[in-house]
């Protein structure tokens, strides 16, 4: 008995069929699998950050008052010496944090993206840009500037080289309260810095209340539902 064969419209249409199906969930897979990358980076950037700041209390000094507290040029620029032998292989950069990183692409446009993709994110004018922490997986930390936001710190979860280079996706706030706690920055009061449906307080500020959120995976938009997975777009 002859076993029935596939005909070659027969494999054509399957293959064809595959292809489709291919096509439709290939865009979810790769999105999914770019997010949980983002969360893991996420996640040892914080680690290693609130390590370096534990440690450094551990030793006595006490960030507020040491660096933050009265504020100027000479004091942020140890707070970067000082908070970079807490990092393991750590090296400084005499440098804007994007030139740092290498991205020579950026020399003529040096702007994050804010939370939704428009560029603009207001960074240079609250940060101390003159020295950058670059650490071996990419991570890249700079701090707060001389008149405003100086208890703040920057960090690049995996470098501007890297992308999306966007607030609330790889590049994240972190505050020094007046205690010296190290805290994943939020909104404050009527400020609405983490959110796609009702952003507030001027849209370079988009993103920056995300620290929090991104720590506790709390979707800020959407009760029950996560930030990794569900918030971001």
């Amino acid at each position: 008995m002859m076993k029935k064969a596939f005909t070659i419209s027969e494999v054509l249409i399957t293959l064809s069929i595959i292809g489709i199906i291919a096509v439709l969930t290939l865009p979810t897979l790769v999105s999914k699998l770019q997010k949980k990358t983002l969360e893991v980076q996420f996640k040892k950037a914080y680690s290693l950050l609130m390590n370096a700041h534990q440690n450094m209390l551990a030793d006595g000094i006490l960030p507020h008052e040491d660096y933050v507290k009265e504020r100027n040029q000479e004091k942020a620029t140890k707070q970067i010496e000082d908070f970079a032998k807490y990092f393991k292989d750590a090296r400084i950069c005499d440098g804007h944090y994007i030139i740092c990183s290498g991205n020579r692409r950026w020399e003529d446009n040096k702007e994050y993206k804010v939370l939704n993709g428009k560029n603009g994110a207001h960074i240079d004018a609250d940060a101390f840009t003159q020295k950058t922490i670059m650490l071996p997986n990419g991570i890249s930390i700079w701090t707060g500037g001389i008149n405003y936001y100086e208890g703040r710190y920057y960090v690049d979860t995996n470098g501007t080289s890297r992308g999306p280079n966007k607030l609330g996706y790889d590049l994240f706030t972190f505050i020094i309260t007046s205690d010296n706690k190290l805290q994943p920055e939020k909104d404050s009061g009527s400020l609405n810095r983490c959110s796609f449906n009702q952003p507030a307080h001027g849209i370079a500020y988009l993103g920056f209340g995300c620290a929090h959120y991104a720590a506790l995976n709390i979707n800020p938009d959407q009760s029950g539902k996560n930030y990794w997975q569900d918030f971001l777009q």
